[in-house]
């Protein structure tokens, strides 16, 4: 079984659990204050970083890889995009995606498509491209970045999970007894591969502490 098909595998089992930590639904009280003292924190700092960045979008086409359940796209569909195509490798989460759109009455703007962003073959570049929790489970992010920089117009906006926190070896078990791969990055790591593929790093940004799992935020461009 393959990185990929093991990624799949997993989000499919928790892509509602994963989307309940934003929305509050369906979580213990445990459960719940884990969220809102740690993932909740982690991944609304890396949310707002990343929207900060994308900003303004007006007019632009974006491609969001790895949308999960979409609520970057609800964000960035208030901001009038020319469009948005989500793309993410769960069916489950695309559902969740294309239910979030379609309660907030914007699926003329956002599209969702299932699939593996490697295996994608575009027809159009984007002005603006996000990937947000997806070098985490990137085993080869030479490849990934390099495709980023073939349908990139302008900026892309990437997440890489810092190396080392006193958390990381916590999130490396839990993914390990579920099978998922994961992958971790140094600050000197992100900036040799942003070079080898071609790309230059506009600006970015640390979130999160030594004592909490946190995410570098890299813009970069062609």
């Amino acid at each position: 079984m393959d990185d990929s098909t093991k990624v799949h595998d997993h989000f499919q089992k928790v892509s509602g659990a994963f989307d309940s930590i934003y929305s509050g639904e369906q979580r213990s009280f445990i459960y719940r204050m884990v969220d809102i003292l740690f993932r909740r924190r982690i991944l609304e700092g890396r949310r707002n970083a990343i929207l900060e960045f994308a900003s303004p979008v007006k007019d632009k086409d974006i491609l969001d890889i790895g949308c999960g359940p979409g609520r970057y796209v609800v964000m960035l569909a208030k901001d009038e995009p020319s469009s948005i195509l989500g793309l993410d490798m769960s069916d489950s989460m695309i559902e969740l995606a294309k239910r979030l759109a379609a309660e907030r009455g914007i699926t003329d703007i956002c599209k969702f498509e299932k699939g593996g962003f490697l295996k994608k073959e575009f027809d159009k570049k984007f002005d603006i491209i996000i990937a947000a929790g997806v070098a985490d489970y990137t085993s080869d992010p030479k490849v990934f970045l390099s495709k980023i920089k073939d349908i990139l117009n302008e900026r892309a906006i990437i997440s890489f999970p810092v190396k080392w926190t006193i958390f990381t070896p916590i999130r490396m078990l839990w993914l390990f007894k579920r099978k998922c791969p994961n992958y971790y990055y140094s600050n000197s790591d992100i900036k040799r591969l942003v070079k080898e593929c071609g790309l230059k790093i506009k600006s970015s940004k640390k979130i999160g502490s030594f004592l909490v799992p946190g995410n570098y935020i890299v813009v970069c461009e062609n």
